[in-house]
């Protein structure tokens, strides 16, 4: 599973800012097409951080999660910018 292809259980593709432990591991371990740890909500129970701040918060200090980093930030990106 690659998480910047995953959608977001509200429906949107997850922001290129958001990270979390399992993003790092679970591609190793899990096949392309399993997405059981997202139907089973296991990604939003863990803790995120913003790869903008640093911090378990985004910009302006508002808490992060896969449905809550969404089109309504104004600092949510789905793809990088082309150079």
């Amino acid at each position: 599973m690659t998480f910047l292809n995953t959608r977001a259980p509200a429906g949107h593709k997850l922001c290129i800012h958001l990270r979390a432990k399992e993003m790092y591991y679970t591609q190793v371990i899990l096949p392309a097409h399993d997405d059981s740890l997202l139907k089973a909500g296991e990604l939003d129970r863990n803790h995120y951080w913003c790869l903008k701040t640093c911090r378990p918060l985004g910009p302006g200090n508002v808490p992060l999660s896969m449905d809550a980093c969404g089109p309504d930030r104004e600092c949510y990106v789905t793809e990088r910018p082309s150079t």
